[in-house]
């Protein structure tokens, strides 16, 4: 009720009294909404939060105490994806075609595609992966928990400083890029080397950038590391796991029925007339001995039930692993939602959901699509005069820089990247389209061979064609000289 007088100036009509309180109860309530919204406000921009890869690793290979079941679930959703976005194959080309290159950068990413699909697999599985680009063109990849980075103060995407310590049975070494220079650091720690003095070695950075890709997964604008691809599924993992081992700790009740006397007057003469060992003597928690009674019921040829009682089997109701089966069902549906990845995909799909699998596939390419952007990364451009951030193509553009320091045919120029087709058409519907495509003359020999693939190389295979009927154009002219060169028989027949 005071509040109410104060308000309304106590129920007088004098401005002054209307007025103040009411000012008082304005600047109250906002000055508690500003303290509200600052205490919700982060007074950084930028989350530096790095995933416990030690965790999320033991986790994925069902060794994480508590999800054992449940961990089984993250090997297969990253190995399924990893393998839709990278596909059969990835062609990098200049966007400028320089034949050597090309066919360098082909080369390339051929014999590293199996190194590429472990590298995405832990990618979604740990949240990042370093990719170090050698000066031989090799790839190192470092686990993360090793690497520290250290970014522009101003730019937090650019890395300036990366540190890779790695700590070996003998030694620890410490490995440092820079734009300018590498150094690498051995301090020797083995109990026969405690006498060795530390080495240091200073190498020039001849490309001018960092060789080294970060590679994150689902990283936000702001911040600096990626996440596992299933993190968000942590809190379902958990009940999961939970419902799994209540149902087989259920079924191994089922499996052995728990022995039950009912209605007996005196149990402990049931005991001691069932009793096929002797007396076991026993240390309790409070360490005082006590004294039970052991009864094998595989050794007794019958069971005696006391006065009134009788001897049953018990067990959990048979309809209980039904609903706990029907509740994963339920859970495993959350995660194939989270994931995207359809039933069909599992392996799970029935013939009669083929229709329903078909539309499900739609959205997943289309996420599939969208994953591959990511992994892709920004290319680099020579008309908004920008460089390679990011992704695969980032890789590919420090792997030119390094090539071209030995190779001077290799040209560094703007990359782009083909990928393997996500829905695999029928044979003869991919020949009627590149048939007709080429009869018309709309592409080239090599593109019509590449797209059938039918052989390694395209356009060698056209070479090899060409001399081939240049062979046998030169054999035909051959035979048509020496028979025009032929004298008639004269005892040839004359044509009326």
């Amino acid at each position: 009720m005071s509040i109410v007088n104060r308000v309304f100036g106590g129920g007088g009509t004098d401005e002054r009294s209307l007025m103040q309180p009411v000012k008082e109860i304005i600047g109250r309530v906002s000055w508690q909404m500003t303290n509200i919204y600052a205490s919700l406000r982060s007074y950084l921009s930028l989350d530096t939060t790095q995933t416990d890869y030690a965790w999320w690793d033991k986790f994925r290979r069902g060794k994480q105490a508590g999800f054992e079941f449940a961990g089984l679930f993250a090997k297969p959703i990253s190995e399924i994806i990893a393998s839709w976005v990278l596909g059969s194959t990835i062609e990098p080309r200049l966007i400028e075609a320089d034949e050597y290159t090309d066919n360098l950068l082909k080369t390339f990413f051929k014999r590293v595609h199996g190194k590429l699909m472990t590298i995405v697999i832990d990618l979604y599985g740990l949240g990042d992966q370093y990719i170090i680009v050698n000066p031989d063109g090799s790839l190192s990849v470092p686990s993360p928990e090793l690497v520290e980075v250290e970014y522009d103060p101003l730019d937090y995407r650019k890395m300036m400083k990366v540190t890779i310590n790695s700590r070996l049975p003998d030694a620890q070494v410490t490995d440092v890029y820079t734009e300018s220079e590498r150094v690498v650091t051995i301090k020797w720690t083995g109990k026969d080397n405690t006498s060795r003095a530390d080495e240091r070695y200073v190498f020039a950075n001849l490309i001018g950038r960092i060789p080294i890709v970060h590679l994150a997964n689902d990283r936000s604008g702001n911040e600096t590391n990626g996440r596992p691809i299933y993190e968000a599924l942590f809190k379902l993992y958990d009940r999961y796991n939970n419902l799994i081992e209540k149902m087989i700790d259920g079924a191994e009740l089922m499996g052995n029925p728990i022995p039950v006397f009912e209605g007996v007057e005196d149990i402990d003469e049931t005991i001691m007339a069932n009793q096929t060992s002797p007396v076991d003597i026993f240390e309790n928690e409070l360490g005082a001995e006590e004294e039970r009674v052991q009864i094998d019921f595989d050794q007794l040829p019958a069971i005696f039930v006391g006065r009134g009682g009788r001897f049953v089997f018990a067990s959990p109701g048979n309809g209980f692993t039904d609903d706990i089966r029907n509740t994963l069902r339920s859970l495993f549906i959350l995660v194939m939602e989270h994931t995207r990845i359809p039933e069909a995909v599992w392996g799970l799909e029935l013939s009669s959901a083929r229709a329903t699998a078909q539309e499900q596939m739609k959205t997943f390419y289309m996420f599939i699509l969208q994953k591959r952007l990511q992994l892709q990364g920004l290319g680099a451009d020579d008309d908004l005069q920008v460089e390679a951030e990011g992704g695969l193509l980032e890789l590919c553009d420090i792997w030119l820089r390094m090539k071209a320091l030995t190779d001077r045919k290799v040209k560094v120029a703007p990359v782009m990247l083909k990928w393997s087709e996500l829905a695999q058409e029928e044979a003869e519907l991919v020949f009627q389209k590149n048939e007709s495509a080429h009869n018309k003359g709309v592409i080239t020999d090599e593109t019509y061979l590449d797209n059938l693939g039918i052989v390694e190389d395209p356009q060698q295979e056209i070479e090899d064609a060409g001399a081939q009927m240049g062979d046998e154009g030169d054999r035909f002219e051959k035979d048509i000289q020496d028979a025009l060169n032929t004298p008639m028989p004269e005892d040839l027949p004359e044509v009326a």
